[in-house]
């Protein structure tokens, strides 16, 4: 009875309907990725021997969910070392100015605030502005770059020193999407803790740490110094990318932690989440082209499924197979949210919200549609056209403000608050 079930198995495997063994290859894959991911994320963590001064860098524009939570969370870490926390933002019109600096006169010890002043090259991106105004104060030989959205754990440092070894330049972690309000806020959080970060985990597992995720990243100051400073490496969309590969230049390696940093969404309407999105491919586009290759076979992936569900309604010869193969692709679909969250790689709340994935499949790929056909993106207000290899261009139209966005003020001088 098993040889005969076995041997069906097998003829169709080699010799049944092509639309339902898509489908199979599909649902193992789905399978596959979520295991080496959950490998990855569940592996043995390092502990850390020496703890290295480290200047954390929290860069800050506009407002953020639960901002008093998230930054009041970097402000009692549990490490042994020096650390210091430098907030640091345009002028004092921004709507976080007054918390972070009360923050620095709570916490004077730890933290402080620096006014980068306006922004008046237009071939640098808003966030590496920022993050050069900090690094000229910053007092110590690693830096942590820590967007405003981050939440830290006591021990977050700890996890970070802990794969600085002598030949590793920057450690980064992958992001969880751990509060999102609003549907559009609850489709980026499965976007990002059910698409992008178990394939960052399944390949770390796969071959090494890769790439590196600006979200939260420690680098050494040597590595952006020798790349020229934060304002050389944000003349590109994504400077994350562009660190990279400057510290790889350099001869060192990148590591990426095993758990993932919480990320709280920022409420978002629908416009804002596909330029959210658009912005991010099309820096994929001109920086990784490769990946984002890939991620147009991820998302080809869901047209089996999808042409197999509406083949039934003709009712083909091979109607039994593709209703298993359909099987097995849902009971995958269900499975992988499950693992993920289980791992601790997502969570319970996107694990809910799983049902909604289809939904946000079908935003990125109208996302990835408009970054085939448009170079030009929307941050912080203003309009920039990206250019070869991600390179930020300054021509009349590249840094427009964008109607209804607010631009970045040009009045203030930069200072430090201690």
């Amino acid at each position: 009875m098993g040889s005969a079930v076995a041997g069906a198995v097998w003829r169709w495997l080699v010799y049944g309907d092509w639309l339902a063994q898509a489908v199979l290859c599909v649902a193992v894959g789905l399978l596959l990725r979520d295991l080496l991911a959950a490998w990855y994320r569940l592996g043995h963590e390092q502990t850390a021997q020496c703890f290295a001064p480290i200047s954390i860098l929290k860069p800050v524009h506009g407002l953020e969910p639960a901002a008093d939570r998230a930054f009041r969370s970097w402000c009692g870490l549990d490490y042994p070392g020096e650390w210091e926390l430098i907030f640091v933002c345009e002028d004092e019109e921004q709507p976080l100015y007054g918390l972070m600096a009360a923050l620095a006169g709570e916490f004077p010890r730890r933290v402080r605030l620096v006014l980068s002043g306006p922004n008046l090259d237009a071939g640098v991106n808003g966030k590496s502005h920022n993050l050069a105004a900090a690094a000229r104060v910053a007092r110590h030989g690693l830096l942590l770059i820590s967007d405003s959205d981050t939440l830290a754990d006591a021990q977050v440092l700890r996890r970070f020193t802990a794969l600085l070894d002598e030949r590793t330049g920057a450690v980064s972690a992958t992001p969880r999407v751990v509060l999102a309000e609003g549907l559009p806020a609850r489709l980026e959080q499965l976007l990002v803790n059910h698409l992008l970060a178990p394939f960052e985990f399944a390949l770390a597992r796969l071959r090494g740490a890769h790439g590196l995720w600006g979200t939260l990243l420690l680098v050494r100051r040597r590595c952006v110094a020798s790349a020229g400073g934060f304002t050389t490496l944000g003349r590109v969309l994504c400077e994350d990318v562009a660190l990279e590969r400057a510290v790889r230049r350099q001869g060192w390696r990148c590591a990426v932690v095993r758990r993932p940093v919480d990320v709280m969404a920022a409420p978002l309407g629908w416009r804002e989440l596909l330029r959210h999105w658009h912005r991010w491919l099309v820096g994929l586009r001109r920086m990784k082209p490769r990946e984002y290759g890939c991620m147009a076979l991820i998302l080809l992936g869901w047209l089996p499924p999808f042409a197999a569900l509406c083949s039934l309604c003709s009712r083909p010869p091979a109607t039994n197979q593709r209703l298993i193969a359909l099987a097995l692709f849902a009971a995958a679909a269900v499975a992988s949210p499950l693992i993920t969250a289980a791992a601790g790689i997502g969570n319970r709340d996107s694990a809910v919200a799983a049902p909604l994935l289809p939904l946000a499949f079908a935003v990125l790929f109208a996302a990835y549609l408009w970054s085939m056909i448009s170079p030009t993106v929307v941050w912080r207000g203003r309009r920039l056209r990206v250019g070869s290899g991600g390179r930020i261009e300054t021509d009349s139209a590249s840094a427009d403000a964008v109607p209804g966005q607010p631009a970045v003020t040009a009045s203030v001088a930069k200072h430090v608050r201690r």
